[in-house]
């Protein structure tokens, strides 16, 4: 299969786990997840993405990382984030979408995140996010761990390739004149293209 000149070699279904679906990852330790040899997406880990209803989900309660970036991209609804090195202090820090916030593990942090929900009759207060997980040079592992949160979210509108009409947008969770810093070049953004237009979105190969 030829997409954008690109060969595709194999597809890979994504995993269902409740809300959670898995887009790229790997097998866990009862055998679930979707497969994919490291090799061929590094320096990318995980990428699920979820549509949550209800609050105070998912019920992990605080847990570590250690060793690798993770950007959280919430296009709708409400999260609390709490990290143990003090962001938000002990109630954490309540988010609202769209918004992005990104953790750099370093040598190791807890964490939590749950969803606010107060009306779980209202599809508008339902939390879509899409969450990467992204492996770091051995240098970054050693770094303290940090948290950068980004709620302006730069949007820039997209012409055609002679400057005659919009053709869509992006809204840029990483990248693209935001204010999240990462310790590695790399662009998450939301793009939309209107319909019957043809759109390209140039990345840049640094």
């Amino acid at each position: 299969m030829i997409i954008g000149g690109r060969s595709i070699a194999r597809i890979v279904p994504p995993t269902q786990n409740g809300p959670i679906t898995r887009l790229v990852g790997t097998l866990d330790i009862d055998g679930k997840g979707t497969d994919h040899p490291l090799d061929q997406c590094d320096p990318f880990i995980l990428l699920d993405q979820a549509v949550i209803p209800k609050s105070d989900l998912p019920p992990f309660g605080a847990h570590p990382h250690r060793g690798h970036s993770v950007v959280t991209v919430l296009l709708q609804g409400k999260m609390k984030s709490w990290d143990s090195f003090g962001a938000g202090g002990l109630e954490g820090t309540v988010i609202k979408g769209p918004a992005s916030y990104w953790v750099d593990a370093g040598s190791g942090v807890f964490h939590d995140e749950t969803t606010i929900v107060d009306d779980p009759d209202d599809p508008l207060q339902h939390i879509n996010l899409f969450q990467l997980w992204v492996g770091v040079k051995e240098e970054d592992r050693l770094k303290p761990a940090a948290l950068q949160y980004d709620i302006n979210l730069p949007v820039e509108e997209l012409w055609d390739e002679g400057k005659d009409s919009v053709v869509g947008s992006a809204r840029y969770f990483v990248g693209g004149g935001g204010t999240i810093q990462t310790p590695h070049p790399i662009t998450v953004a939301q793009v939309t293209q209107h319909p019957g237009k043809t759109l390209k979105f140039p990345i840049e190969s640094s």
